[in-house]
């Protein structure tokens, strides 16, 4: 059957929208589209206006003959224009996209029925989701994470960033009071209108019956509300604590009826559960229908409670007496009836009409109706939609792994690297990109290149060097001869009294100490800086050598002058002749006494005995001589000299000896002379040597550079020609590629991807769930009416180019997962593709193409049960019909045999085939003719069966029951539509079949099909009316001609006993029902109030008549359960008090109630809802995503790694539990797992007082997760559901093995062994799972205590029962060995428990044993924060498949996450800044770092500006006059600000890898880039002031010659030129381009003011100096030093010139003038270097 040629011609239908800028007054935008009936809707939405259609006459007009899912066409045509080749796409435009067109307005989506915004006050915290299961639609609670933020920012606005970010020690310092409401719908719409929380129209819309299968009436979903009462705020409207927040639980429709279906009382006593522990004071507003209605039991005393078990017991065995039969029914007669099936209304069951845009520039109108799918056992429709050609852009910033990093290269194909891709983005994308295997022989040619451009350098470099060193050699003599003069000059220095360059001795002092040093010196020490280093350092070793002279006459002659001295002094006034004569024996002896003649040689060198002649002649004392001898000893050869020239010039006695001492000091130095300049001579030749290969390799690196940017540029072009030629496809623009460190694997790439999609239609496919008590009732009587809903969202989503035309959509029910058939007619062809109804389509390729379509005239048909494909084409000479098989899977089609020839069975010519469908689960084949003439085509017997029927003209529909008993038509007439029906078993004999009239909702239809709910014999006919936005459908009871047999329950006579009738006590019963299904008083208690005020437990029953009784009736409810539950309660229910009162009577704004920490609160709710955290589906591991299964998320998940997989896990609302709140206790996991329902879930909740659902039916799929918060440790429960299903695979069982054996220290195994004893089957998914994981690489997993719980063990059956499992399990490990489950998943812990009989004391004792063991299994999740990461690492390395370390995977992903937090770390010492300050933290426990740090912003990159701007912002960031203060303090500064940076980044550090091995290779990566992040900022905060080296006193130049040409001497002043030059002294050997041209010579004359200002100005600055005076002073220096006689200015005289007139002009005094010759004489080596180097 197709979904065109049934359908009636039609007129066109042109859609006007006139809504575009309007909006409604509640702020929902325009409903195009849509209408809705009236008054209901009335004042709440804003109708759109009504569509305008085309009549044939071309009038307007508003009504319109509903058509089918195509619009009006002649026959076997495309509703579409021709097919036409696919346009080649225009190049792309790398510019930002234009802005997009305006969409179509959106159909309403559900939110948009939401009466929750229109409640004041009122914030949903519990919602129910329903969620499609394997046994039905079942209906999760979960946390309406929206509504629970804006009550969180009620109450403390910014505890709340999302659901796993919440912020409960900032809700804890508030104290909240918390009051229970439950009740009637009346009366508690009541108390919120009193509240000031309604207006009348809403109220209406509360109190107005809801119809739980639309989805367009607007309601209030059932839940868990807070209510913040409006009329009890402050003036302001913020939150007043002091008054009653109201717990509200909103109900069902039939919540109160006591005959209320399964999942409605589920979800009411779940809801009473969470409102009593979330409240200790409840009040039931109980409205006056509700408490007549009220069944009053007989209340007994309490001496009458205590009589005979007989008569209860006997109760009791009629209670639990249930009798049934097979009856044999009435023998049937081929028939069917029609009865009232099921409606669904909903939003996207609508009509959209547009213009349709096509690439060849045409347009049409046309009609877009939903459609209904086949299906024979599920139910889906879709709605379709238009969607213009648009321009989209795609961006990309993330990490990604090498690996990844591929595979999204071949995704895009054609890439467009952006300028700013510097060489090594694109080297990393050519190696880790594996872009190199895209352009092989350019990339060759490449490292060619690249290579022979450093052998160059390496050559040139050698070459350069070689001849340089051998000019050195050859200007040696040059060298040593000035090298000689300048030492020589500098001891003239030192003795000016002597002449070096004569041989005479000139007794006159030299006038002038200034001797200037040899040019080629000069020269070579201003051209290579470490020469003059060199010099100045060898100059500087042998100074005190050059000031001593050596020479042993020279001394003995020096030591005779003082003892002479002091003789002379001695004896005063002498005669003439004696003082010459005494003067002369210093140097001759001639004239001496004969004892200095008898001295001979020594005597005349020999102080002392030249004393000894003195004295004895002229007489003296040895204390004397002593004197005189230290005396000559401590003065220094050069005052020694200077003396005796001065004392020869004035006494030329001495003139003799003075020559003779200048003589032989003379002689000493030369020798001295030559051995400093040979010294000297070597150190310069090295230091030379070294300067020339540094300078030739710097030289030779530069050109390198040079010439490999060139290479770059060039091979970058031929790179992005390569990757971009001949392709269409629009590039991924790259415009960013970094690495963070060498070490890194994850490459951050940034970029986009711009590209233009054609116009579309969109179809969105809805599926119909039925709730799962509608499939058991539907089990139980065929007669129940179900009603199904539709999901929350589309199921998937696939969109159509308008040159495609869409024929046939089915869902196929493939165990417990949905696959869907769709065929479309291509071009020039028909594809035809299978895929997962939840996964969505991929149309690169159709799982089955047929060619040469084009035009062609076909029908098809499918089948479920058999899973064949029929095609029937027949035009032209032709009429075949091709069959196709789809395999088990659903994921291949293929042919079965040849084409059947149809031809022979029709000798009037080729028929024209106008519909065809399968009688269910059979291989015959009705075909449906023009005519209205139906055969049988049967493909086992290759031939037509005989009989035919005929049908009348206005066939809308045909097709077979989903049973196969019957085929069905429906049939158009003038009175409406109404259906025929054949049977099989007499198909041909009766030609009319049986008809029957639909109802009148079947006439406005244009969709039809044949389902089946629950059984296929349950056949309904759907039917979709896009008018009324509804599905609608009737059952069909359809009888064969035979006996069949049923079995039933068995009718009993009345009981003797009379139980009285109830209708709503379920209003009181409730409580009794919570206590039966939950625990009282549970094994392991919560603990989560430890801060707040709590009084005891209170019900106030809030009616009309409060004199009822109330009390009585809810103490002998407690007595009832206490004697048949047998539970523990500890008297608790006792202490309840019970009240009655009317509504008036109470105190609303501030009741007496438990005070409650809101944190502690809060906390208590999320812990109290157990959230679904994973699947196991089509042998995968699925994770949910906050408790839903997300398709997204799980096409997001498929092939994705690990670490990615990590962090798209979330558990939802346990997540901030885990990670701040509760992160640093310690956790015990305990987990319950077996064969299905054998109570695993209430045990749980027995145990650590959890709230799984259970049932005595399959209730949990998957994996449940819940938490006990305790004093000391949290405990986790996970609820596994049960193996060995049949909807289960041995994988998926295995999958689900391994997570709760890794993380649980306890596992429950629940089995009835009383029923089956197969031990060894038992365990079977147990030691499959051994072989995967390997518990030695993960140390701290498999380490739980197996207990084999064995349910309803009776005492005498316990010891055979355990002595069997002994030997079964010895078995077991006599055949595994070391690989036996028992020893790899718990660590050989194994324990049996019988269990107890349940209503028996002894059920309920056991717990609180079997709690002792899980606190005496050993920790191996010390806190909640590590018990999050490995869970989540565990899910992802499952849904991966990965079986690898998990403690190393977790290791790695800690890297990553330390790797992309660190350079923020280290910059602005937080996580992040964007959106939200967040803090550097314990990732684990999510607990800030509290270390002390500044607000500095520190860089760790390598870009010179980037390092300028930075420092240039702390300068500008100081808190202090930068301008009064010195470079040197400045970087102390720095220093101490990085200090403490770096002291709070090492502990963030330390904290997040102390638990992790120091010695893992992955934790050492990372510590070796924390120490080079560390030492890149101490590096850049650097302001390198005295140490710079030559290149960097170059830079300098360089730098403050730009600065001073393009900045105005205003902003220079601003700050001490001397802290410039320290920051432009940080970037060495770094060229910066002039912003201005520049002259060498004009250069040389800026660097030299530049330089000079910074020297000379300094003088003048002193601490006492005020801003305005400094700043004067800065500008009259650059004044001063613009002159152009002042430029090339070095000598003194022209330095004090300056400073006479800076001084002159300031007022102010300079420093001493010393100070500044110095410091501009420093500036010579520099003024030199500068007209070189630039």
């Amino acid at each position: 059957m197709t979904y065109d040629n049934l359908v009636p011609p039609s007129p066109t239908i042109s859609y006007v929208d006139d809504t575009d800028d309007r909006q409604s007054s509640m702020g929902y935008g325009p409903l195009s589209g849509f209408s809705f009936p009236s008054p209901v809707f009335s004042g709440f939405y804003r109708p759109p206006p009504s569509p305008q259609f085309e009549s044939s006459d071309g009038t307007p007009s508003t009504s319109r003959a509903y058509q089918g899912y195509l619009p009006s066409q002649p026959y076997g045509e495309s509703p579409y224009p021709p097919a036409v080749p696919p346009p080649v796409p225009p190049p792309v435009r790398l510019e930002l996209p234009p802005a997009p067109r305006k969409p179509a307005p959106a159909a309403p989506s559900v939110k948009d029925f939401d009466l929750l915004p229109r409640v004041k006050g009122l914030y949903r915290l519990l919602d129910l989701y329903s969620e499609n299961a394997t046994g039905g639609l079942v209906d999760k609670i979960i946390i309406s994470q929206e509504s629970l933020k804006n009550f969180l920012d009620t109450i403390r606005p910014g505890s709340y960033k999302s659901v796993t970010k919440i912020d409960f020690h900032a809700l804890d310092l508030l104290s909240i009071n918390a009051i229970g409401i439950y009740g009637s719908k009346r009366e508690i719409v009541r108390f919120l209108r009193e509240a000031g929380a309604l207006d009348d129209e809403v109220e209406r819309r509360l109190l107005a019956p809801h119809d739980t299968t639309s989805t367009i009436q607007p309601h209030l979903r059932s839940g868990i509300y807070a209510l913040i009462p409006p009329n009890s705020q402050n003036p302001d409207g913020s939150f007043n604590p002091y008054v009653a927040i109201y717990t509200i639980y909103w109900p069902e429709e039939t919540t109160w009826d006591d005959d209320a279906i399964g999942t409605v009382r589920k979800n009411r006593v779940t809801f009473m559960r969470y409102l009593t522990r979330l409240t200790d004071q409840v009040r039931a507003l109980i409205s006056p229908e509700h408490s007549s209605a009220l069944a009053w039991k007989d209340i007994e005393s309490e001496s009458d409670s205590l009589e005979s078990d007989s008569d209860d017991s006997d109760d009791d065995f009629h209670d639990r007496f249930f009798k049934f039969e097979v009856a044999k029914t009435n023998e049937q007669e081929e028939d069917v009836a029609i009865r009232e099936g099921f409606k669904v209304s909903h939003p996207a069951i609508s009509t959209h009409s547009a213009t349709l845009s096509f690439s060849d520039g045409t347009s049409r109108s046309s009609s877009l109706d939903p459609k209904l799918l086949y299906g024979e056992t599920r139910q889906a429709f879709a709605d379709s939609r238009y969607i213009p050609a648009q321009t989209h852009e795609e961006t990309i910033d993330l990490k990604y792994s090498f690996h990844h990093l591929r595979a999204i290269l071949r995704r895009y194909g054609t890439l467009y690297l952006a300028e700013t891709v510097d060489y090594r983005g694109l080297e990393i994308l050519l190696e880790d990109g594996a872009l190199r295997d895209r352009v092989p022989e350019l990339y060759r040619k490449y490292n060619d290149a690249i290579r022979k451009v450093e052998t160059s350098q390496r050559t040139r470099e050698t070459d350069e060097t070689r001849q340089a060193l051998s000019e050195v050699a050859t200007n040696h003599t040059k060298l040593r001869s000035s090298v000689r003069e300048y030492v020589t000059s500098r001891v003239a220095e030192i003795f000016p009294i002597l002449d070096f360059d004569d041989e005479s001795i000139d007794l006159v002092p030299e006038q002038s100490a200034d001797a200037p040093a040899d040019e080629y010196l000069h020269n070579l020490r201003a051209l290579y800086p470490a020469v003059d280093d060199a010099a100045n350092n060898a100059l500087n070793d042998k100074y005190n050598s050059l000031r001593v002279i050596k020479a042993s006459q020279y001394k003995a002659m020096k030591d005779r002058f003082f003892i002479l001295r002091s003789v002379l002094k001695k004896r005063g006034q002498m005669p003439e002749s004696e003082r010459k004569e005494a003067i002369a024996t210093l140097i001759s002896g001639s004239d001496a006494s004969s004892h200095l003649t008898r001295t001979g040689a020594w005597g005349y060198l020999n102080p002392r005995t030249y004393w000894t002649s003195l004295t004895s002649k002229w007489g003296s004392t040895n204390h004397d001589s002593g004197t005189w001898y230290h005396t000559g000893q401590n003065e220094d050869d050069p005052a020694f000299v200077s003396r005796l020239a001065h004392l020869a010039y004035e006494d030329q006695a001495y003139a003799p000896f003075a020559n003779e001492v200048c003589n032989l000091a003379r002689a000493s130095l030369l020798e001295n002379i030559t051995s400093v300049t040979d010294s000297l001579v070597r150190k310069i030749e090295s230091a030379q040597e070294k300067a020339i290969k540094e300078e030739s390799r710097r030289l030779s690196t530069a050109r390198a550079l040079k010439e490999v940017e060139t290479l770059r540029a060039e091979y970058r072009r031929l790179f992005q020609e390569a990757l971009i030629a001949n392709s269409a496809q629009p590039p991924l623009v790259i415009t960013s590629v970094t690495k963070s460190n060498p070490y890194s694997q994850l490459v951050d790439v940034r970029g986009y991807y711009q590209y233009q999609t054609e116009a579309k239609v969109q179809h969105r496919l809805w599926a119909l769930e039925t709730p799962e008590h509608d499939m058991l009732r539907l089990r139980e009587d065929q007669k129940h009416q179900p009603k199904p809903r539709v999901l929350n969202q589309p199921v998937s989503t696939c969109s159509f180019s308008l040159t495609w035309n869409l024929r046939h959509m089915q869902v196929f029910n493939n165990r417990s997962r949905k696959h869907v058939l769709l065929v479309v007619d291509l071009p020039d062809s028909v594809g035809i593709w299978l895929f997962p109804l939840l996964d969505g389509p991929s149309f690169d390729k159709p799982t089955k193409s047929i060619p040469n379509m084009k035009n062609r005239r076909y029908t098809l048909a499918c089948d479920e049960q058999r899973r064949l494909l029929a095609i029937v084409i027949s035009d032209y000479d032709k009429c075949i019909c091709q069959l196709f098989a789809i395999d088990e899977s659903f994921s291949n089609i293929q042919s079965r045999g040849s084409p059947f020839n149809l031809l022979p069975w029709y000798q009037d010519g080729i028929p024209k085939i106008t519909a065809a469908a399968f009688f269910a689960g059979t291989e015959e084949l009705c075909l449906l003719e023009e005519n209205g003439r139906v055969r049988v085509f049967s493909f086992l017997a290759q031939s037509f069966k005989p009989g035919t029927i005929r049908l009348n003209p206005g066939v809308c529909h045909i097709q077979a029951s989903p049973d196969g008993t019957a085929l069905v038509a429906i049939e158009q007439d003038q009175h409406g539509k109404k259906l025929r029906l054949f049977h099989l078993a007499s198909f041909g004999h009766k030609d009319t079949g049986i008809t029957t009239a639909l109802p009148e909702e079947f006439n406005s239809a244009t969709s039809f099909t044949l389902t089946s709910i629950g059984d296929r014999r349950n056949v309904f006919l759907m039917a979709l009316s896009p008018s009324l936005q509804c599905v609608h459908s009737v059952a069909l009871d359809i009888s064969r001609k035979e006996t069949e047999y049923q079995f039933r329950a068995k009718a009993e006579r009345a009981q003797s006993t009379v139980s009285v009738p109830t209708v709503h006590n379920a209003l009181m019963d409730c409580f009794s029902e919570v206590w039966s299904r939950y625990p009282v008083v549970a094994a392991i208690q919560r603990e989560t109030f430890a801060g707040s005020r709590r009084l005891p437990p209170s019900i106030t029953f809030v009616s009309e008549d409060p004199d009822r009784p109330f009390e009585p009736y809810f103490k002998q409810m407690v007595r009832d359960f206490e004697q048949l539950a047998k539970k523990p309660t500890e008297k608790r229910l006792d202490k309840i008090l019970i009240e009655a009162a009317r509504f008036e009577e109470l105190e609303w704004e501030a009741p007496v109630s438990s005070t409650y920490r809101a944190g502690e609160w809060l906390a208590e709710l999320l812990c109290l809802i157990p959230i679904h955290i994973a699947l196991a589906r089509e042998n995968r591991f699925v994770p949910l995503k906050d408790g839903i299964l997300d398709p997204a998320l799980e096409r997001q998940l498929l092939g994705a790694e690990v670490a990615n997989i990590i962090d798209a896990i979330t558990v939802g609302w346990y997540e901030s539990i885990f990670s701040s709140y509760m992160a640093t206790k310690p956790v015990k996991v305990v987990s319950s797992m077996g064969e299905q329902s054998v109570g695993k879930s209430y045990s749980l909740n027995h145990l650590v007082d959890s709230s799984f659902a259970g049932s005595a039916v399959r209730t949990t799929e998957g994996v449940w997760l819940s938490v006990c918060p305790t004093r000391d440790v949290l405990v986790v429960a996970l609820d596994f559901e049960g193996v060995h299903s049949i909807e289960r695979t041995a994988q998926e069982d295995m999958l689900l093995v391994l997570f709760n054996t890794a993380l649980s220290n306890l596992v429950l195994f629940r089995n009835n062994f009383a029923l089956s004893r197969d031990v060894a089957n038992m365990f079977t998914s147990f030691q499959a799972s051994t072989h995967l994981f390997d518990p030695a690489s993960n140390p701290k997993l498999f380490k739980g205590l197996l207990a084999i719980v064995i349910k309803d063990v009776v005492d005498s059956d316990k010891k055979e029962i355990v002595k069997e499992f002994s030997s079964k399990f010895s078995q077991i490990v006599s055949t595994e060995q070391a690989d036996n489950f028992i020893t790899v998943l718990h660590d050989s812990q194994l324990t049996v428990i019988p269990w107890n009989v349940i209503q028996s004391r002894e059920f309920y004792t056991l717990f609180s044993k079997l709690s002792k063991h899980l606190f005496k299994q050993k920790t191996t999740h010390a806190t909640a924060g590590e018990f999050l990461i490995t869970l989540k690492t565990l899910m992802a390395k499952l849904k991966a498949q990965d079986w690898g370390s998990i403690d190393q995977t977790v290791i790695k992903h800690r890297v990553a996450a330390l790797t992309a937090i660190l350079p923020n770390a280290f910059a602005i010492g937080h996580a992040e800044i964007d959106p939200a300050v967040e803090p550097l933290k314990n990732l684990d426990n999510q607990e800030p770092i509290m270390v002390m740090d500044s607000e500095a912003v520190f860089y760790v990159g390598k870009e010179p500006q980037d390092i300028d701007r930075a420092l240039f912002a702390h300068l500008q960031n100081w808190k202090r006059d930068a301008a009064r203060h010195s470079v040197e303090e400045l970087q102390e500064h720095l220093k101490e600000t990085a200090t403490l940076r770096l002291a709070h980044v090492k502990v963030w550090f330390d904290v997040n890898t102390a638990r992790f091995p120091a010695d893992n290779a992955d934790i050492r990566g990372l510590r070796r880039l924390f120490d080079d992040t560390s030492a890149a900022l101490l590096s850049n905060i650097q302001l390198c002031l005295g140490d710079a080296t030559a290149a960097g006193h170059l830079t300098i130049a360089r730098h403050l010659a730009i600065m001073l040409m393009s900045t105005r001497i205003q902003s220079i002043a601003d700050y001490r030129p001397v802290t410039l030059v320290a920051i432009y002294a940080k970037r060495l050997l770094t060229s910066v381009e002039s912003p201005v041209p520049l002259t060498r010579r004009k250069a040389v004359k800026v660097v030299v003011r530049s330089l000079a200002i910074t020297k000379m100005a300094n003088t003048f600055v002193r601490p006492e100096r005020t801003n305005a005076e400094c700043h004067a002073i800065y500008k009259e220096s650059l004044h001063q030093m613009a002159k152009p006689t002042i430029v090339p200015v070095c000598a003194p005289s022209h330095t004090t010139l300056i400073m006479t007139n800076i001084a002159a002009r300031t007022g102010f005094p300079a420093q001493s003038s010393v100070n500044c010759r110095v410091s501009v004489t420093a500036l010579l080596g520099i003024t030199s270097m500068a007209l070189p180097a630039i």
